[in-house]
């Protein structure tokens, strides 16, 4: 019994007709594994990769039974002829991918190009911090060095007005040298307390008024009595060396600060004193009020020569300088000699003439 009965149909083709082999290769059965063609005029279609293995099984006719199927290794005979032709024996094809060797599936990993994106955002974040601090650095060094070119420039104005006024200086400084001696600070007139006496001590007075009398000075010096080292020399020290006598109340009320003024006076040389009264003499005036009648002796030694004779009755007038109160007694009005003081609170300023007293008034203690 047959699938196709004996009656014959208007199908030009009949069952013993044989099916085209080219529209049998393309056939395919389900489940059977993909081949291709061997035969030698068979070529590989355009755009097919390369890597793709060629198949060499034949393909079964989808409608043969399973038992007319060839077995591998027998001859095979188109259907509709009578000559046998041989065949060689298929070999096994493992299943290859349709792309190459690539896996099926592709998965992309895009964590590495995430963080490469995030590194690089990190270096540009670090980098511009670095770039934005080196500018603010820069800008201050160079802020720093402008104010400092500012100041250099400045300096040297000032040293060069100090160098011009410096020829100045140089100029007047051999003046004094000249004249030896200071108008407007206190000159040194040092002493050996040790070995000085009355006499050495005005020899050395005399001497200072010899260059004073040579140079010309109209202008009232001061001198500041010290001794070898320069340290000033004490009020108590200097009446004790000059035998300051019979004045024992009024020299133990005057403090131990004290200056020696000489001043030229129509060709001749004046002497006068400035000192002050402790802090715990409470009325100095009512003092030398009390000591007017013997002044003039206490500080004979110093202020007149050894030839001079006091009177033996001296009386003190009252007169006024710069609203201050002068005291004056004249003991040699033919030599130009008086007995003058002033009193400025504590400060007590004599002198042996009118003229020197003002003047140590006007110095005052150095």
């Amino acid at each position: 019994m047959s699938f196709f009965g004996t009656k014959k149909t208007e199908n030009p083709s009949s069952s013993d007709q044989a099916v085209a082999s080219d529209v049998l290769s393309q056939v395919r059965i389900m489940g059977e594994k993909s081949a291709v063609s061997t035969a030698t005029n068979s070529t590989v279609p355009a755009g097919l990769p390369t890597g793709i293995e060629q198949s060499t099984n034949p393909t079964s006719n989808p409608f043969l039974h399973k038992e007319n199927a060839p077995q591998p290794g027998t001859p095979t005979t188109p259907l509709g002829t009578g000559a046998e032709t041989p065949s060689k024996p298929a070999s096994p094809v493992l299943p290859v991918s349709p792309i190459g060797t690539f896996p099926n599936t592709i998965t992309l990993n895009t964590t590495p190009q995430k963080e490469k994106h995030e590194h690089a955002s990190k270096i540009l974040i670090i980098g511009s911090i670095l770039a934005v601090s080196l500018i603010l650095i820069m800008g201050i060094f160079l802020y720093l060095e402008k104010i400092k070119d500012a100041e250099i420039v400045d300096q040297p104005q000032i040293e060069e007005s100090a160098t011009i006024e410096a020829p100045a200086e140089t100029t007047t400084e051999p003046t004094l040298e000249t004249e030896a001696f200071s108008t407007t600070r206190s000159n040194y007139f040092p002493l050996d307390p040790e070995t000085a006496t009355r006499e050495s001590i005005l020899t050395e007075i005399g001497a200072l008024e010899s260059r004073i009398l040579e140079a010309g000075i109209t202008e009232p010096i001061v001198f500041q009595v010290t001794d070898q080292n320069n340290i000033p020399l004490a009020m108590s020290r200097f009446a004790y060396l000059m035998e300051f006598k019979s004045g024992e109340d009024i020299l133990s009320a005057l403090d131990e600060d004290f200056t020696l003024v000489l001043y030229l006076e129509s060709g001749q040389i004046r002497r006068g004193l400035a000192t002050k009264f402790k802090e715990e003499q409470v009325n100095p005036a009512t003092l030398l009020t009390k000591l007017e009648g013997v002044l003039p002796a206490v500080f004979q030694p110093l202020l007149y020569p050894n030839d001079l004779v006091l009177p033996t009755s001296i009386k003190f007038s009252s007169g006024s300088y710069n609203n201050s109160i002068v005291r004056y007694s004249n003991i040699a009005p033919e030599k130009g000699y008086s007995f003058d003081y002033i009193l400025q609170d504590k400060l007590l300023f004599l002198g042996n003439a009118k003229d020197v007293t003002r003047k140590t008034l006007e110095v005052g203690v150095r």
